[in-house]
């Protein structure tokens, strides 16, 4: 009798041990419209997509997306600087666990930027921002040795050096991007 329960007992565990290793394992998909709070057709308004969101050009922004979703390398995200400021349209180019580099432009005011090794580019030219003192980037890139957490992302704009990005801005919190956008 008492082999009949420990076998059943051992099948049990197993069974348990089987069906969460293949949970675990399965690719986690992509959640839609149970994150959306709103969905809210917009234009454009500035000019720092060139090339990818023009001034005028109409787009989806799918509000709550984020909230159970992770940011992408490539996401168009709508986000807001503060209060006090309309929230802008720009491109996710970093992630949680991706490495960035500062790299101070020879011969200019300004600085470059790698990401993952390689040198963020627009248009076949590379992307450059700040001043001849250091950018905000540079206490994350020596607190973390240049690589994001799960909280951060790294923003910019097509068009260097970019307005309300992390070139001048530094890190950016994955709270405060408010929808996920989709060209329409």
């Amino acid at each position: 009798m008492m082999t009949k329960k420990l076998l059943f007992a051992i099948s049990a565990g197993l069974f348990l041990i089987l069906v969460l290793t293949f949970t675990l394992r399965a690719p986690k998909k992509e959640m839609t419209s149970t994150c959306v709070t709103k969905t809210e057709t917009t234009k454009m308004q500035d000019s720092w997509l060139a090339g990818v969101l023009d001034p005028g050009r109409d787009f989806e922004a799918q509000y709550g997306w984020y909230s159970c979703n992770k940011p992408k390398v490539g996401d168009l995200v709508l986000y807001r600087l503060s209060n006090a400021h309309q929230p802008v349209v720009r491109i996710v180019q970093a992630v949680a666990g991706d490495q960035f580099q500062l790299i101070p432009v020879e011969g200019r005011v300004a600085w470059n930027i790698k990401i993952n090794g390689t040198l963020l580019e627009f248009n076949d030219r590379p992307y450059r921002f700040g001043s001849a003192g250091p950018p905000a980037l540079a206490l994350y890139q020596e607190v973390h040795r240049g690589q994001l957490d799960e909280t951060s992302v790294l923003l910019f704009s097509t068009v260097s050096p970019g307005d309300t990005d992390s070139g001048s801005l530094g890190v950016i919190s994955v709270q405060d991007l408010l929808a996920k956008v989709l060209p329409k």
